[in-house]
């Protein structure tokens, strides 16, 4: 591919790193500024248009996704806030209290019986890796 197209290809698709960015950004919270993550997003895009190869049957928004993508990942891992267990472990966390969160405003806490009590706590143990414990911190199971 020659570099004129490759530079068509970088240009018309800043928009998408842009998008990727508030993606990831929301994922993250206020950890990351968007504008770090499209940086590290166009460094992904020029990667992802120095190595598409459009023989290959994919459209090259796709593949381009998922290097911006990484790349993001990638430059956040860089800077040592999270290693990539850590990251894992925080957005397992994240899930695990929008869950209980979602849980909380459908059926009122005061409302959950010990039985939904402790399905909710397994589920929050499950996603968070952490054993499930009582309120004189024993663990349960």
């Amino acid at each position: 591919m020659a570099a004129s197209d490759k530079d068509d290809l970088v240009k018309k698709h800043l928009a998408l790193v842009e998008a990727i960015a508030r993606k990831v950004k929301r994922t993250l919270g206020a950890a990351m500024e968007v504008d770090d993550l499209v940086g590290y997003g166009h460094k992904g895009l020029v990667e992802a248009a120095e190595r598409f190869d459009g023989r290959a049957g994919v459209a090259f928004t796709t593949f381009a996704y998922y290097r911006i993508r990484g790349a993001m990942y990638d430059g956040i891992r860089a800077m040592g806030w999270y290693s990539r267990a850590d990251y894992a472990r925080y957005r397992a966390e994240e899930r695990a209290n929008q869950y209980l969160q979602n849980q909380s405003d459908r059926e009122g806490a005061a409302a959950a019986g010990p039985k939904e009590k402790r399905r909710i706590g397994e589920a929050l143990a499950a996603a968070t890796g952490r054993p499930l414990v009582d309120d004189f911190g024993r663990r349960l199971r």
